[in-house]
Parts: C-alpha cells; sequence; structure tokens
C-alpha cells in the first residue's frame, strides 16, 4: 500500500491540524525509511519501483538466500535492468525460476605435450589441437567455479578430427568430468563418455561428445575435465593433427540457484 494523505483536499489559511490528523501522522512515521541514518523493515507485501528510470543503487546487500531473496520478473538488462554500480555483497542471492544454463569451460589446458597450446582461430575461436598419438594423449580443463547448489548435468565437448581417417580410431576419444582431492592425490570420477561415432563418415565431421550425469556440485572441490584423444589402428600419426577441440561446456541446472 503507498502512504495516504493525512487529509484529502489542502489547508487553507486558519484551518487547524486536528488531533486525529496528528495522531495518523505519529503512527506513519515509524514505517517510513530512514535515509540517513538507516532503518529496518518487515514488508507485509511486495515493494514495487516502477517508470523508466528504474533504481539505482550502489552497493546491494544480501544477508542470505532465504532472508535476502533478489527476485526479478522481467530481465536482469535491457529495460527490466538492475543498476549496480559498485558490488552485491553477501552470501549470496537466488534465482527464483528454474535454471539450465550452459557454461563455457576456458580452454586452457594443461598436461601433455601431445596436444598444441591453444591458439586462436579467426573463424573459430580458440582451438586446442592433438598433435600426436599414443601414450600422452590425455589433456585437462579446470572447471570455472559454478553457481552454488546448482547440480551438474554434464560436459560437452565439440570436437572437429581432421577429415582423413581410414577407419574410426581404434581408441576413440573420451570426456571425464572428475574432481580431484589434493589432500589425498586421487582423482574422483563424476561421469565419462567416449566418442559415439560408429562410423568414419561420423567421426571426421564437427560433433559433440556428452558425458552426462546429475552430480550435486560442492564448490570446495576442484573439478576439471580429463579429454583423452584418439589413438590405436586409424590414427593420425604425428603432424596428422589428428583431433581439434573449439570448445567445451558444462550443463547445471537449479531451481534457485545461486550466483
Amino acid at each position: 500500500m503507498s502512504i495516504p494523505k493525512l487529509k484529502a483536499a489542502a489547508w487553507v489559511d486558519g484551518e487547524p491540524l486536528t488531533p486525529t490528523q496528528i495522531n495518523q501522522l505519529n503512527d506513519l512515521l515509524p514505517n517510513l525509511m530512514d535515509m540517513v541514518g538507516g532503518s529496518t523493515h518487515t514488508p507485509a507485501a511486495k515493494i514495487n519501483v516502477f517508470g523508466p528510470e528504474g533504481m539505482h543503487i550502489d552497493t546491494l546487500v544480501a544477508s542470505s538466500a532465504a532472508v535476502g531473496t533478489l527476485g526479478v520478473e522481467t530481465a536482469l538488462t535491457g529495460n527490466g535492468s538492475i543498476n549496480v554500480a559498485n558490488s552485491i555483497k553477501g552470501n549470496s542471492f537466488a534465482l527464483n525460476s528454474a535454471q539450465t544454463p550452459s557454461i563455457a569451460i576456458p580452454l586452457l589446458a594443461y598436461g601433455s605435450t601431445y596436444w598444441d597450446a591453444p591458439f586462436d582461430s579467426a573463424v573459430s575461436g580458440t582451438i586446442v589441437r592433438q598433435n600426436n598419438v599414443g601414450g600422452g594423449d590425455l589433456i585437462f580443463f579446470a572447471l570455472p567455479p559454478l553457481p552454488r547448489g546448482c547440480t551438474i548435468l554434464g560436459v560437452t565437448a565439440d570436437v572437429k578430427p581432421e577429415a582423413t581417417h581410414t577407419g574410426v580410431p581404434g581408441t576413440k576419444p573420451l570426456v571425464q568430468l572428475e574432481w580431484v582431492d589434493y589432500t589425498t592425490n586421487t582423482t574422483n570420477a563424476v561421469a565419462s563418455q567416449v566418442d559415439p561415432s560408429a562410423t568414419t563418415g561420423a567421426y571426421d565431421v564437427m560433433h559433440a561428445i556428452t558425458a552426462a550425469c546429475s552430480h550435486a556440485y560442492n564448490p570446495s572441490r576442484v573439478y576439471r575435465v580429463r579429454m583423452r584423444g584418439e589413438s590405436g589402428a586409424n590414427a593420425l600419426t604425428s603432424g596428422g593433427k589428428a583431433l581439434a577441440i573449439y570448445g567445451l561446456t558444462v550443463q547445471v541446472s537449479g531451481t534457485g540457484i545461486h550466483l
């Protein structure tokens, strides 16, 4: 509700301010926001801010997802934008609707001289390419921090082998999501998937390898993607540039996931 007027019409000269009006004003004062000293309120209904100018907040503090939920009914950009000039502080804020985003994994790899360093293609963006086969064909990609409270649905690698294979490689590429416990130096697999291509024609074109799962994300763990290149019979040898990774994504879901 909006704060009502004490009197519908304007006062005129000599008209008294009645005790009823004074008491009404006294009852309303505790409900007003103290814009200098600060104040605490428990609204009985939603507070709406309309108009093209919206609301500008330098620092928005949300103490927890339960009591500090930030609800956005239209969008975070465009006409329904929220202008936060400085930062959003607090433990987290919740997105109230179900979210199923696909989050890019940076192609910043480590692990093997059997793969070229990531390089930028003017057409395709960053690419990581396998340059040799056999023995040392593993490469690893660290996952970025994910929304707290989300469920990981899987990881996907978009790959493009050289179109000169005489057959499907004896050992096809593999994608594996895993987390590493550095206190015990152990690796824990979450999901893995071998390249599903059954024919040379299917293998030699751009295709996706998805390791699907339903895994509760733990922000205290270190997650990574293990990628095994091709090897064995029909694999391209040194200089053949056997396999290229064009993109890696992790799929997550959740209702009220926290950013």
